[in-house]
């Protein structure tokens, strides 16, 4: 049985459990967020980080664990998932977050864009979530990811 099968049903369950620690929760309808994670494919390298769209059930629970709106325009990073130590990062913060989790490079560039201000930061992340669609266009449904990435996608 697939680690993919397992998490589905533990959050058919009521539970939550992934192949990896952290999990970035994003818009399965945007070509944007559909390249961020195919890059976080490439440059995670330890398999830390898992994927889930924000229109699935693995996003409806965790808002509901935390008490948090779904709001399409706004990626959210789950650092520790299920652990005593779990924490939700949103917009710029969720990105940087994900990207320095993956380590490596990338990962020491996103800690230092860490410097910039946050109000700032999310200004920029807020400008272009406004306009993805306009620039990238839309998926009807969400993509189907590799046959060698499905295990670490969640419902």
């Amino acid at each position: 049985m697939s680690s993919q099968t397992l998490a589905a049903d533990a959050i058919a369950e009521g539970s939550l459990t992934a192949p990896g620690p952290h999990v970035l929760l994003f818009d399965g309808v945007c070509p944007l967020c559909h390249r961020a994670v195919r890059f976080l494919l490439t440059v995670d390298r330890r398999c830390r980080i898992c994927f889930a769209p924000l229109q699935g059930q693995t996003a409806k629970r965790i808002a509901e664990r935390h008490h948090v709106p779904l709001d399409l325009s706004t990626a959210i990073y789950v650092r520790n998932l299920c652990q005593s130590d779990e924490r939700l990062y949103f917009e710029s913060n969720a990105v940087l977050r994900a990207v320095a989790d993956s380590g490596g490079l990338w990962g020491f560039l996103a800690t230092l864009l860490r410097i910039v201000p946050l109000p700032l930061r999310n200004v920029c992340y807020r400008f272009v979530a406004a306009r993805r669609f306009r620039w990238f266009g839309r998926y009807d449904s969400c993509p189907m990811p590799k046959p060698e990435d499905r295990a670490r996608f969640l419902p």
